[in-house]
């Protein structure tokens, strides 16, 4: 049967997708006179290598992999791709993140439970990142280099194995930055001179740490609490 133009474009107009093979979605798409510009997201659970993705991909996730490196893929035909989500994911190579792309138009990139202990250097290429997830890792210092992407507004470290937090950090805390999450990190003190309305406002989050809980303890003691465990954290990470 016939269809217009118009209409098998609406019928295409897919949001996410979940698939195996994405090399298989690409051959129905076609075989179904659909049009894979309209595929915006996939979710790619499978342990082979994809060789083609719909030009106009804007997010993709990968995640619960053992493999030796980012697939090849990535450096191709994601020109639009805006939101990078890897995660659960063991890299055997030596190579690790390092091959990751720049992707000039990516805003939001999830490295999370990755065992990795740094934060790669070509996470600083992606200039028009505004979220930064790199939670459950081992990350032991703080990657105070990330405060070079000016455009940054919530970073995600929780539940690292970070001790301690720059004093430089908090004296000049970005002004683009809305949140940090340190949330289950091995906290024990700020900086003396951290200002604690980054606190109050919780633009700095560290529940979860033995520092928040001396402080709760403490308010507690005063009946003025000013560390909240308790919060909904905010849903833009």
């Amino acid at each position: 049967m016939a269809m217009h133009e118009s209409s098998m474009r609406r019928a295409a107009e897919l949001v996410t997708v979940r698939v195996k093979n994405v090399n298989v979605l690409l051959r129905i798409c076609r075989r179904a006179f659909l049009f894979v510009s309209a595929v915006a997201g996939i979710f790619l659970c499978t342990m082979s290598e994809p060789t083609d993705l719909p030009p106009s991909l804007t997010m993709l996730y990968f995640q619960d992999q053992v493999v030796p490196r980012l697939p090849n893929i990535l450096d191709r035909n994601v020109n639009k791709l805006r939101y990078m989500f890897l995660r659960n994911i063991t890299i055997t190579g030596d190579e690790g993140v390092t091959a990751m792309s720049v992707y000039k138009n990516l805003t939001m990139l999830s490295l999370t439970n990755m065992s990795l202990t740094v934060v790669p250097l070509n996470v600083l290429d992606q200039v028009g990142l505004t979220q930064f997830e790199f939670s459950y890792n081992r990350l032991v210092s703080f990657p105070d280099q990330l405060l070079a992407l000016q455009n940054l507004q919530t970073l995600s470290l929780e539940f690292n194995l970070i001790s301690s937090i720059p004093s430089a950090f908090v004296r000049q805390f970005p002004s683009s930055l809305k949140t940090i999450y340190l949330d289950g990190n091995p906290l024990l003190a700020l900086p003396l001179d951290t200002d604690f309305a980054l606190i109050q406002s919780q633009r700095l989050q560290i529940r979860g740490t033995p520092m928040c809980d001396r402080l709760y303890a403490a308010a507690r003691s005063i009946k003025s609490p000013r560390c909240h465990p308790w919060s909904n954290r905010s849903s833009g990470s």
